[in-house]
């Protein structure tokens, strides 16, 4: 699942919206992963739903202001995604 938002909304506002995506799967048997970004920030979310209790998990913040530019890890993560639920 994918969230986007305007640059000018922060990443975190974004995170109940897509949790209520993902909440929404139709195969709990398998985690299901989500990202937020407004264009300049990402954070990634992870959803394990259990018969007694559900667990999901936040990453940090990646940015692609001039002195982070973490592009190149926000790729290897969704590559790594993209590994995982081809699987």
């Amino acid at each position: 699942m994918v969230e986007s938002k305007r640059t000018s909304i922060p990443v975190p506002a974004a995170l109940p919206q897509l949790l209520a995506y993902i909440l929404a799967n139709p195969n709990p048997a398998r985690p299901v992963f989500g990202m937020a970004t407004n264009g300049d920030e990402f954070v990634f979310l992870k959803l394990l739903i259990q018969e007694d209790a559900s667990e999901y998990d936040v990453s940090r913040t990646f940015s692609l202001f001039p002195r982070r530019h973490e592009l190149g890890e926000v790729l290897r993560i969704l590559k790594r995604l993209g590994e995982v639920i081809t699987d």
